[in-house]
């Protein structure tokens, strides 16, 4: 354990820093916030770690919005028409569902721009080498990400266009988050690499990044590779997705219900091909293992994370300054 250390206030009067983590080889609360959040009051793993239960609780509220309002829009929407599955971002696309996701949204945001803004302080200070080119991954990671996700909530797939564009919103918000994630591999190869070997931690750690990392990159080629796949203009419907119900004219026939009684009920639904044939609409298998993994991935990498890592070595703290410190100019009356 450490001793407690005595650091020297501008006023003269000495500041004594927090108390032995661990006591009596017993767990201190000291020691639990150390763990999760490192030496400094705010760690990126937590944020993360923030960011990903805000950006799911935003997904939750979405879906129950849209199964009160408008229950029929979960398999009669564009995409459905398109990819034949209940992809997980339905929930955002229906009316008045999409104003609420976007406002609870930009609640995520600030999150997002500090965790790469913490991890980037890191990389700015830490011994590691590339620390441009880990500086870059990290901004435009982050930026690609949350620019990419406001456009596909901003563009609801109400006709062919707006779904290509919705979809590739969705697809670059994966590519973006798979470009922060390689710059969380670049930082532990370089940091930690020797610790591969003896430390079990440390390698969940790093297995969760890159097995996270590889899931979001090939779930954007999926996508891009789905949009490449066919012209989906004979399929779209034109949709007036601002009213509810939603109203759909043209495209494939969506022809479906709900089975059972709630809490258990599950939509039954297919698409009437011209050819009189039905196409089922099924659960989206890819989605669901690419959500399980985002929600499951920054847990675990909060609670592996090498020591290194979770201790960016500096402590920013605010104390009361004196008005006559020198070199420093008072703008207070």
């Amino acid at each position: 354990p450490r001793s407690p250390a005595l650091l020297a206030h501008p006023s003269g009067r000495p500041l004594k820093m927090a108390a032995a983590p661990c006591e009596n080889g017993k767990w201190s609360k000291d020691q639990v916030r150390r763990i999760l959040v490192g030496d400094t009051p705010l760690s990126p793993c937590v944020t993360t770690l923030m960011f990903d239960f805000m950006f799911f609780a935003t997904i939750g509220i979405a879906w129950c919005t849209t199964l009160i309002f408008q229950p029929d829009f979960v398999y009669d929407n564009n995409i459905t028409r398109m990819f034949k599955s209940y992809n997980i971002c339905i929930s955002f696309d229906s009316w008045p569902a999409r104003p609420i996701a976007a406002a609870f949204f930009t609640l995520c945001i600030p999150a997002v721009f500090l965790t790469a803004a913490l991890h980037v302080f890191k990389a700015h200070n830490d011994s590691a080498g590339h620390k441009m080119a880990r500086k870059l991954s990290l901004i435009v990671g982050s930026s690609l990400f949350n620019a990419s996700l406001s456009i596909a909530l901003a563009v609801p797939p109400d006709d062919h266009t707006k779904a290509i564009l919705h979809t590739l919103g969705f697809a670059f918000t994966l590519l973006g988050y798979g470009i922060f994630k390689t710059g969380l591999i670049a930082e532990y190869l370089l940091v930690c690499g020797q610790e591969w070997r003896a430390d079990s931690k440390s390698k969940v750690y790093i297995c969760t990044l890159v097995s996270h990392a590889c899931v979001l990159f090939m779930a954007f080629a999926f996508l891009i590779y789905l949009l490449q796949l066919k012209d989906y203009r004979p399929i779209v419907a034109r949709i007036q997705g601002d009213r509810i119900p939603a109203v759909a004219e043209g495209g494939v026939q969506v022809v479906g219900s709900w089975k059972g009684s709630f809490p258990f009920s599950m939509p039954s639904a297919y698409l009437l091909e011209d050819d009189g044939s039905h196409t089922p609409i099924q659960a989206d298998g890819t989605g669901i293992f690419l959500i399980t993994m985002t929600i499951f991935a920054p847990i675990v990498e909060v609670f592996t994370v090498p020591r290194r890592l979770l201790s960016p070595g500096a402590v920013i703290s605010y104390v009361e300054m004196p008005e006559s410190a020198a070199g420093i100019p008072s703008f207070m009356p």
